[in-house]
């Protein structure tokens, strides 16, 4: 039972107040403050977009510009799912695979929980070019020396 978890935390402060939001992924972190950067859009209406489903499959809306998608949150209309829209599709990367048929997302295999995406990602990397440059580097090797392939490319 002496399992550990790992956090990824937003502490997001205000005039009247401070709240710590956590977050089980990178992604789900970075996604979230994005998110927050949208007019229109607080921690509350970003937590509802981001339980719509897994990080990856909102991001991929967002990335194919499937405002519909976004509206399906609580509290988040169509103006706000348009603006989120328009002013994160170029800032989520390119979508990995996108089925407008179910106007869902569908990501390729990744583990979320690979530590060296999630390196690449706090160095600015968007999850598509992390992905990229891990692609090909042995998972046998340490965290430290595949993000140092990495970024040598």
């Amino acid at each position: 039972m002496n399992d550990s978890v790992k956090f990824y935390t937003h502490h997001h402060i205000r005039e009247q107040s401070q709240e710590l939001f956590g977050f089980s992924s990178l992604a789900a972190k970075k996604l979230f403050e994005l998110l927050i950067t949208v007019q229109g859009v607080g921690p509350k209406a970003a937590l509802a977009i981001l339980s719509l489903d897994e990080s990856e499959t909102v991001r991929n809306a967002i990335a194919n510009a499937d405002a519909v998608y976004i509206t399906k949150a609580s509290g988040v209309g169509k103006k706000t799912a348009e603006r989120v829209v328009v002013d994160l599709s170029d800032k989520v990367g390119m979508p990995l695979y996108y089925d407008n048929k179910t106007s869902s997302g569908i990501a390729q295999t990744i583990n979320h929980s690979d530590e060296a995406l999630e390196a690449l990602m706090a160095l600015g990397y968007n999850l598509n070019d992390a992905t990229k440059a891990l692609e090909g580097i042995s998972t046998e090797l340490s965290t430290a020396d595949r993000v140092t392939q990495a970024l040598r490319g």
